[in-house]
């Protein structure tokens, strides 16, 4: 056990215990909710993961993907010669912006029950990556195909990988080793080029967890190996609550930094340059091919806030907690340009070798806000969505986007928080993360003020403004969205509301919010959850990674009777009727087998992305014979 894992788990104990029990009892209620068929927990467990990672956009995923591309699990473990081959599953994505290229993904999924914390050394770390790559490298030889049957789940992804990998058309390989250990090295990211493709690691561990379910998306960079970066600090002062240092990098080195981390490292970036696959920005290309030299002058650069930063003797030498909250489309055009150069595929009037080389001269300008350790998690994300907000005049970004300040979200909270529900407790709109707990922090040691506020305000009724959007966006019939995640649902929520006639909205006062408007929209959030509660926890047949069902059964029943929906018959009882709970797990049940249908390559929570989800649905889903017009909530 090393000093940094010891170190690491005095610090965050508790934080990363809670997140420990959270995993283990997801991972069990799943496990044992299946009775038809055998889930292994470490299957669950990678599910469970990059649902998370993709809904962070940590892994970015196409909008509509092709017949040619997958992401799904086959999990392989065998031996090809005296070396272990283990892999959970992968993804292969055209590659951005270029003809006839793709991008890999490997995954591998290490998950057991612990009593404690277990870490996982560099050792560890190694045999893991080793054991995945090995499923790439074997794949291109074909001594894999060669090893397994045909009828195995890995064959033909395996023929695919091979094929492609001999024609020189993988450029990235990204790997993925999810596990529930701790890892307690500084960098939890590698880079390494093999045969000429680009290939990175990254150890989603415990603690990376912990963040992610915080909202935080943990990255750090060192610079260490090219003698640290130049810059200039403007340390804080008077009420200057953060560091600021003036840095400039290489193009060549902020594609090395893209490369590491990927889209995870322009999430906090409204603007970011995800989901464009990869087009090359014509301005940023013109200034690499003809005038490198002059990018300084021409950009505005990147905007980038950490959490900490190694700044010594007039150089950067590491930052942790990255994030590009500006000059996202900045950085993924010059790592476009670097990555297909590197491959030598033609991007204009010059040679590979050439744009390679004004890459290396190119200058980036950099300002690094590194925000004080007093900052909470969620100062510290509304004061970066605040920079990028003003800093960013080529688009109309809105500073409520995010913002637990937003008027909405400060009018809803004052109106729910104090409206008492026919069982006179009252539901607990948490408008900013941790504020629940926050308020019980506040009396804590005064037993009679915890009980009554418990008594006021009972968990079960604690909800939070992502909740809140996704049952809102979902009604709207906007499933695609919903089942990109929550804070993809809170984006599309936050600039509804404005337009929504639903709502009194004057930009220059606030929010007219009712209490019966209140009611309807707690009321979503109950008939979401109790149908997410019915399909997940059914005794004789419980949807498989149920949330995709939800959030289109959801969106077909409001499309279809949106108008007609008596939602104060719902506050009434502070639950469904059960007449309409049976015909809508009837109705979740129908949605998830035509889904599964028609997934193709794709793993469901991915395949609920995709604009061909909506599409089959639209064909296939019918209410005939569904008799909802009796409904007691859907009755004049």
């Amino acid at each position: 056990m090393s000093k940094a894992f010891e170190d690491l788990i005095a610090e965050q104990a508790v934080k990363l215990e809670e997140t420990s029990e959270a995993i283990d009892d997801e991972v069990n209620e799943k496990v044992l909710a299946s009775e038809d068929e055998v889930l292994y927990p470490e299957n669950v467990f990678a599910h469970m993961v990059i649902d998370h990672l993709a809904e962070a956009a940590v892994i970015s995923i196409p909008q509509d993907q092709q017949s040619d591309e997958h992401f799904f699990e086959h999990a392989f473990r065998g031996n090809i010669g005296r070396h272990k081959v283990d892999i959970w599953g992968s993804a292969l994505f055209r590659c951005a912006g270029s003809e006839g290229l793709y991008e890999l993904h490997l995954f591998g999924s290490d998950y057991k029950a612990r009593d404690g914390f277990e870490e996982m050394t560099g050792e560890n770390y190694k045999s893991m990556y080793d054991q995945m790559f090995r499923f790439y490298t074997n794949a291109k030889s074909g001594k894999l195909q060669e090893k397994m049957s045909s009828s195995h789940p890995s064959y033909k992804v395996a023929q695919r990988i091979g094929y492609l990998a001999e024609a020189g058309k993988i450029v990235s390989i990204r790997s993925w080793m999810l596990t529930n250990r701790v890892f307690a090295g500084k960098q939890k990211h590698g880079r390494v080029v093999f045969d000429g493709v680009e290939c990175t690691s990254s150890i989603v561990d415990l603690k990376y967890l912990a963040d992610l379910r915080g909202g935080k998306v943990e990255i750090n960079q060192d610079f260490t190996n090219i003698g640290g970066v130049e810059g200039v600090m403007l340390p804080a002062h008077d009420d200057q609550d953060y560091d600021c240092i003036l840095s400039w990098v290489s193009g060549s080195i902020l594609s090395q930094l893209y490369s590491n981390h990927g889209t995870a490292i322009v999430a906090a970036n409204v603007r970011a340059y995800l989901g464009d696959r990869g087009r090359i920005n014509a301005g940023i290309l013109e200034t690499i091919e003809n005038a490198p030299s002059r990018f300084l002058a021409y950009n505005n650069g990147l905007v980038i806030s950490a959490d900490h930063a190694d700044y010594r003797d007039g150089k950067l030498y590491a930052l942790e907690g990255i994030q590009i909250i500006n000059g996202g489309q900045t950085t993924a055009s010059i790592y476009n340009a670097w990555l297909r150069a590197r491959n030598s595929k033609k991007l204009g009037r010059i040679s590979e070798e050439q744009i390679l080389e004004n890459l290396a001269k190119l200058r980036v300008p950099m300002k690094i806000v590194v925000s004080r350790k007093s900052m909470t998690d969620d100062d510290r994300a509304q004061f970066r969505q605040m920079i990028s907000s003003t800093a960013n005049s080529q688009n109309a970004v809105k500073r409520s986007d995010l913002s637990a300040n937003d008027p909405f979200q400060m009018a809803f909270g004052d109106v729910v928080n104090k409206m008492r529900t026919p069982e006179n407790d009252c539901w607990f709109y948490e408008r900013a993360r941790g504020l629940y707990q926050a308020e019980l922090m506040r009396i804590k040691g005064n037993r009679v003020a915890v009980n009554n506020f418990n008594a006021l305000y009972p968990k079960a009724k604690l909800f939070a403004k992502d909740d809140l959007a996704l049952a809102y966006v979902a009604w709207s019939g906007d499933a695609r969205t919903c089942a990109a995640g929550k804070e993809k649902a809170f984006s599309v929520f936050c600039e509804a509301v404005r337009e929504d006639p639903f709502f009194e909205f004057d930009p220059y006062t606030k929010y007219e919010i009712s209490k019966e408007k209140a009611q309807a929209l707690i009321s979503q959030w109950i008939l979401f959850k109790a149908l997410q509660k019915a399909v997940t926890r059914s005794k004789t047949n419980p949807i498989k990674n149920p949330r995709i069902a939800v959030v289109y059964t959801i969106a077909l029943l409001g499309k279809r009777y949106g108008d007609d929906m008596h939602w104060d018959r719902i506050w009434s009882r502070q639950e469904p009727s059960a007449e309409l709970m049976n015909k809508l797990v009837d109705m979740a049940y129908d949605v998830d087998a035509i889904i599964r249908r028609n997934l193709g390559n794709f793993m469901i929570s991915m395949f609920g992305r995709q604009a061909k989800c909506q599409e089959v649905l639209d064909r296939e889903f019918s209410f005939d014979g569904r008799d909802f017009e009796s409904v007691y909530e859907l009755r004049d």
